[in-house]
Order: structure tokens, then C-alpha cells, then sequence
């Protein structure tokens, strides 16, 4: 019995060895420091409000490493629409979310959504 309980825990070591090479990119990943570069929500490192040039969308940053960071326009053009489809994608599943409670008498970010799609069409 003794040897049945061995053996499983040979196995067991050798199969976490085998899965090893994938599971380290994927536990560096996680475990490594990742530089925000701008969030929705105010924090610490990013104080600064700013606005996306074409749906007016505000967001967080470091200003001065923003800038640096794009400061070509056709890369601040992509980051830009990176946040806005970002924005638009959360109000569209808040929306989502919002028409699946039948209590919920005020929409507000189906209202934001539509004044979204209304301006830019």
C-alpha cells in the first residue's frame, strides 16, 4: 500500500515538472511589475485627469510620462482608441447588466452609452 502511495507521488512530481515551462511565463507574468499607464479610476501613481481628443472619454495618467510615452501622434491616436473602446466596451456589458434588473428604474450607463454613439456615430 505503502509503494501505491509513493508511486502517486513520483507521478504527481513528475507532472508538475513536465508542466513547469508552461506554467513559468505564465507565474513571471503575474508576478512581475507592470507599469500602468492609465486607468479609470484615480490612483497613487496616476493623478492627472485627462480627456481622449475625440469622444472627450476622461481617464487617468501621469501626465508628463503619458506625453513622453506618445508623443507621436499616430501612437496617441491607438492608445486613445484603446481607451475608448475600453469605456464604451464597460458601459456596454453595465448596460447589459442594467436591462437584465427589472427594478432598476434609472439606466445610467445605458444613457451614457447612447449620448456616446449619438455624438460619434
Amino acid at each position: 500500500a505503502s509503494s501505491a502511495g509513493v508511486d502517486d507521488s513520483a507521478t504527481l512530481v513528475r507532472n508538475i515538472l513536465h508542466l513547469l515551462p508552461l506554467l513559468l511565463p505564465i507565474l513571471l507574468y503575474f508576478l512581475s511589475p507592470r507599469e500602468e499607464l492609465y486607468s479609470f479610476v484615480r490612483t497613487t501613481e496616476l493623478k492627472d485627469v485627462l480627456r481622449t481628443s475625440r469622444m472627450n472619454i476622461p481617464f487617468y495618467a501621469n501626465q508628463r510620462a503619458f506625453d513622453e510615452k506618445f508623443s507621436d501622434a499616430s501612437a496617441r491616436r491607438r492608445i486613445e482608441n484603446q481607451i475608448e473602446s475600453e469605456r464604451v466596451n464597460m458601459y456596454q456589458q453595465n448596460c447589459q447588466y442594467e436591462r437584465s434588473r427589472w427594478t432598476m428604474t434609472t439606466r445610467p450607463n445605458c444613457d451614457r452609452l447612447r449620448e456616446l454613439q449619438a455624438q460619434h456615430p
